[in-house]
């Protein structure tokens, strides 16, 4: 089962990215003093280089987590029925071992 829940921890974060890239998308505007939506790339020039193609594209990538969250719902959930099925086993065996 150790496998199983560093699998379903590793998966945990891929899923949870797109979020972080909404929220870094996001510090980052208001830190540069930028605007950012999902219309198109706005200019945001800082030091000369300009980021509103750089914020615009992140911000993008958050929509990746209408498919991405939905997955970890049901990843989550295999995974308590998983843990449940051998909890349950577990018990039966430890049952069964002391005599009744």
């Amino acid at each position: 089962m150790r496998r199983t829940r560093k699998t379903v921890i590793g998966l945990c974060v891929l899923a949870m990215l797109p979020l972080v890239f909404i929220l870094l998308t996001a510090l980052l505007a208001g830190l540069m003093g930028c605007e950012v939506n999902d219309g198109g790339a706005l200019p945001c020039i800082v030091g000369g280089i300009d980021f509103g193609g750089l914020l615009s594209g992140m911000l993008a990538l958050g929509w990746l987590g209408l498919l991405t969250i939905p997955a970890l719902m049901a990843v989550l959930g295999l995974w308590g029925l998983a843990e449940a099925g051998s909890h349950w086993r577990r018990r039966r065996r430890e049952r069964r071992a002391a005599g009744g």
